[in-house]
């Protein structure tokens, strides 16, 4: 087990808000462990939740020519956007 979070210890590490840990808690997103009427966070499972919602983007390739550029004049490119196995 690893440290115990708060929740806005816990709102800190994802850049979030504590509103939304609290969302994610009720929903049963993120697992807690309650001592007495505190809520607390396990560090472990608050890395497991954010391996769980990793995806890897990848710029497949670019087109180079005029008639294929973007209204910024740059050119556009291809995602491709993969969800990591959970």
């Amino acid at each position: 087990m690893g440290r115990l979070l708060t929740r806005l210890e816990a709102a800190e590490r994802l850049g979030m808000s504590e509103t939304f840990v609290k969302v994610e808690v009720r929903q049963g997103r993120v697992p807690v462990v309650r001592l007495g009427r505190m809520v607390r966070i396990d560090e472990d499972d608050l890395e497991k939740y954010i391996t769980a919602h990793k995806s890897v983007v990848r710029i497949v390739g670019t087109s180079c020519s005029l008639a294929g550029s973007g209204a910024d004049g740059m050119p556009n490119q291809v995602i491709e956007k993969t969800v990591v196995d959970r």
